[in-house]
Parts: structure tokens; sequence; C-alpha cells
């Protein structure tokens, strides 16, 4: 995953490498079903703490990106896994904001 999630952020990508790397993580997060999406975000709660990281920050760095197609990509998270996520997504936003950027 965080071999995918470096493409996310790879300006120099193809769009099409970029989207499928951006789909992978939403693919990996997200299930139509309820049981399914349980067993998903308990995986994903078992990958260790700083590859979390790093991967969310990869995905929120996506929406910052000059590409719109990579950033529509990155914004296609489930906004319920994402919400019992809020700080920590929240906090990752703050920090990996560019200080000349508005």
């Amino acid at each position: 995953m965080l071999m995918i999630s470096a493409e996310i952020v790879n300006e120099t990508a193809q769009i099409l490498t970029r989207n499928a790397a951006g789909l992978a993580p939403k693919n990996a997060l997200s299930a139509g079903e309820g049981a399914r999406q349980t067993d998903y975000s308990n995986r994903w709660l078992a990958v260790d703490p700083e590859t979390r990281a790093k991967i969310k920050q990869d995905v929120l760095m996506a929406l910052h990106s000059p590409i719109q197609k990579a950033g529509n990509v990155a914004a296609q998270a489930d906004p319920d896994i994402l919400s019992l996520r809020a700080n920590e997504s929240l906090t990752a936003v703050v920090h990996g904001a560019r200080k000349e950027e508005p």
C-alpha cells in the first residue's frame, strides 16, 4: 500500500497510474455491505499506525493536486469511514498544508 500511496502523490506519473493508485485504497477500505465494511475497517486498523498515517497523508495531499482528476479520485473516500477518524484526518490535513497556500 505504501508504494501505491506514493504514486497517488507523484505529480510526474501518468494520470491513469495515479487514478488506479487512488482507487486501490478506496476499494480496500470501502464496501457496499455492512459485514464486509466491518472486515475492511478492521483490516485497516490492523495496519501499523505509521503506515496508516503515511497513506492518509498521501491521499490527502492528492486532494491538493493541480491535476484535478487526481484530486477527484482521492476525494472518493467513504465519508462514514472518514468520520470515524475525523480528528486524525484533520490533523493530517493541517500538517500537510503548505504554508504558501491560502
